[in-house]
């Protein structure tokens, strides 16, 4: 552009070649470095489901679906399990690590000071946003027998379970195909009131049997966690008719009582939330038998022994 001579001009750039191009160019060499990575710490926030992938592809995780209408208590037992894990107060099992601590203390805010007297609620209500996703929570513990156990467990808005029931509204808890158990929540002070009870029992009813269509490939245990067991046990016919919604659940169902924080200190705190945990462990199964025998090995045993006879 400025017509200087080749030979002398400063601009120019020396070390080409004949064909124009860098003499010390390989072709091979990516035209930029690849920038260093850096290990990437969890932001000790909720996981979403890229993240609850990550981790069940590096080590064993018990992944628990959680369903259950709003006020059902969902949140405030993931409340209680926190701090009885903080104050070492979780018969069977000790606080190990988790990687959601900034969100487990976030919605344990409401339960940990107060004034003169108790709030009306212990905890915030979870509200629905306009994500998709669901937030997942982190648990390691560690059992009195020593292991090490790993739970992520979904903190979910009632409304999508009201959304399951109402309109099929599926695809945001598409993660429950890949759990290991599922806790379905009802509202243990409705089913204690006679104006409500059969109210809480048709939802319950109606959510299980969305759960079933969904669930076609086949179902995990399913935990009933009845909630507010403060004041005081079921009656007989509301647990009968709470029982009757399995009939054709193809799937172990067990009913079990939880009372997250103490009505009047009437009950211990976080009652029921060990047995929940417990009855939520991942069972050992059972390895397949190679070469079966078509006939009893027991029988074999005995008949073996009782015809022989000793040897001169």
């Amino acid at each position: 552009m400025l017509e200087n001579d080749r030979d002398t001009c400063e601009f120019r750039i020396r070390d080409v070649d004949a064909a124009g191009g860098r003499k010390d160019d390989d072709h091979t060499s990516p035209v930029l470095e690849a920038p260093t990575e850096r290990p990437r710490l969890w932001g000790s926030l909720s996981l979403d489901i890229d993240d609850v992938r990550d981790l069940m592809a590096m080590r064993r995780m018990q992944l628990v679906g959680v369903l259950g209408t709003p006020a059902a208590g969902k949140t405030a037992a993931l409340v209680s399990l926190y701090l009885l894990l903080a104050h070492g107060k979780l018969e069977g099992f000790q606080y190990a690590d988790s990687l959601t601590l900034m969100a487990l203390e976030e919605i344990t805010q409401g339960a940990r000071r107060w004034g003169p007297a108790p709030p009306d609620e212990m905890t915030a209500r979870t509200e629905q946003t306009d994500g998709r996703s669901a937030g997942f929570l982190h648990f390691q513990m560690k059992q009195e027998s020593g292991g090490l156990i790993d739970f992520i467990i979904p903190d979910l808005p009632g409304e999508w379970s009201d959304a399951l029931i109402e309109t099929k509204h599926v695809d945001r808890l598409d993660f429950l195909h890949s759990a290991d158990v599922i806790w379905l929540f009802v509202n243990g002070m409705e089913l204690r009131q006679p104006a409500q009870r059969m109210r809480a029992i048709s939802r319950a009813k109606s959510l299980l049997r969305r759960l079933v269509e969904m669930m076609v490939d086949g179902m995990p245990p399913i935990k009933i966690v009845v909630t507010h067991a403060d004041l005081g046990a079921l009656p007989e016919k509301t647990k009968r008719n709470l029982e009757a919604i399995f009939d054709g659940v193809a799937t172990a169902v067990d009913i079990l009582e939880i009372s997250s924080f103490p009505g009047e200190g009437k009950v211990p705190v976080g009652l029921g939330i060990a047995a929940l945990i417990s009855e939520s462990l991942p069972q050992p199964s059972k390895r397949p038998v190679t070469w079966a025998s078509k006939e009893p090995v027991a029988s074999r045993f005995i008949l073996r022994y009782a015809n022989s006879e000793p040897r001169p």
